[in-house]
């Protein structure tokens, strides 16, 4: 949690505030959406099938719950006459403030994930444990290498909830698309130049590659091209 100025402060607009409503505002350019207000954003982005109805009633009333602390912390520091910062006391919060605060912030947590990934609440309605879906993972990908695009973040992600389970880290080789293209880049200079800067950026080894281009930051069309990408660059650097 982000604390400003006084002990034990909250910084609501940072932290629940902002994030929704910039988070809305995200989906509604993408979809093309002429509404201005956060609510008629939400309605909209649920008639476009982008949210789940009552997900987007939750967002809804996390950002008024949210906005409506911040106005009364406000308040309580004008009838005092101290300065507005912006802070909410946490220590001032009612014990049922408190629970509805949490219950907004893993609010807010699951709609910054949706909007980074561009997945739909749909996507995510039926997900299951962590634990169960490692396990799905180890049984799919068995002793097979691991290929992807500057793979040691997601390895990272997937290492957080494999190690409390089963004591290990995941164990398969991995293959990392980048330095392959990067491999094969270096080997076309002149010897003199080689060893220096490339650009790895995903939608230059793509387009390099002579690739399809699908959107970026999409889970499935992350894979699908990363997995070309490999598939294509173990060809190229097989050709001696």
């Amino acid at each position: 949690m982000l604390l400003i100025g006084e002990k034990d402060a909250l910084d609501l607009k940072k932290v629940g505030i902002f994030p929704i409503v910039h988070g809305v505002r995200s989906l509604a350019l993408r979809e093309h959406i002429t509404a201005t207000s956060t609510v008629r954003r939400l309605e909209a982005l649920v008639a476009a099938g982008r949210l789940a109805a009552d997900f987007a009633t939750d967002l809804a009333d996390s950002l008024h719950f949210l906005m409506a602390l911040k106005l009364k912390a406000g308040i309580a520091k004008l009838d005092t006459q101290r300065p507005v910062s912006g802070g909410v006391p946490t220590a001032k919060l009612s014990s049922l403030e408190r629970d509805l605060l949490k219950d907004a912030f893993a609010l807010v947590k699951r709609f910054k994930t949706l909007v980074r990934h561009q997945l739909r609440e749909q996507d995510v309605a039926k997900g299951i444990d962590p634990a169960q879906a490692m396990r799905q993972l180890l049984d799919f990908i068995g002793s097979r290498p691991l290929v992807g695009y500057f793979l040691e973040f997601d390895v990272a992600m997937l290492n957080r909830e494999i190690w409390p389970l089963l004591g290990v880290r995941l164990p398969q080789p991995k293959i990392e698309v980048s330095a392959m293209y990067y491999d094969f880049k270096n080997r076309q200079l002149p010897p003199h130049e080689r060893g220096g800067m490339i650009d790895l950026r995903f939608a230059t080894m793509i387009n390099e590659l002579g690739l399809p281009l699908r959107d970026a930051h999409n889970p499935l069309n992350d894979a699908v091209m990363a997995g070309l990408a490999f598939v294509k660059l173990r060809g190229l650097l097989a050709q001696r």
